[in-house]
């Protein structure tokens, strides 16, 4: 049988383990992707609190900016829980996102965009 200080000692090994595991360091850190993505969008709409608290979460948006029918279900799951089950963004983190898509269905891709880079206002 297991104590509770052998149960807290291999928590706080598997935890360091995560942290240590070079592969999963995309987890921990923005992409050259998510940092252009940041240089790229109105410092207003820039999600400073998101990079610095979930960094996997904005490499995920930046990998599948060019993408708006990759993009936009992702970005509404971030914002809706359909599980029922998580304790949710903190509220500037929400406010980001929500200004994050706003933008993106504003200014992002359209799904007929010809090819990358190509940004439209018009939304048909």
């Amino acid at each position: 049988m297991s104590t509770s200080a052998d149960l807290s000692q291999q928590n706080l090994a598997s935890v360091y383990a995560r942290l240590r595991d070079p592969s999963r360091a995309i987890e921990y850190t923005l992409s050259t992707d998510a940092e252009q993505l940041l240089a790229s969008i109105p410092s207003r709409i820039r999600p400073y609190g998101m990079a610095a608290q979930f960094p996997r979460i904005l490499n995920d948006i930046a990998h599948l900016w060019m993408q708006p029918a990759q993009l936009r279900p992702y970005l509404d799951k971030l914002l809706l829980d359909e599980r029922g089950k998580r304790a949710g963004f903190q509220l500037n983190v929400m406010m980001e996102l929500m200004d994050l898509r706003a933008y993106y269905l504003e200014y992002g891709p359209s799904d007929d965009s010809s090819g990358p880079g190509e940004a439209t206002n018009s939304r048909g």
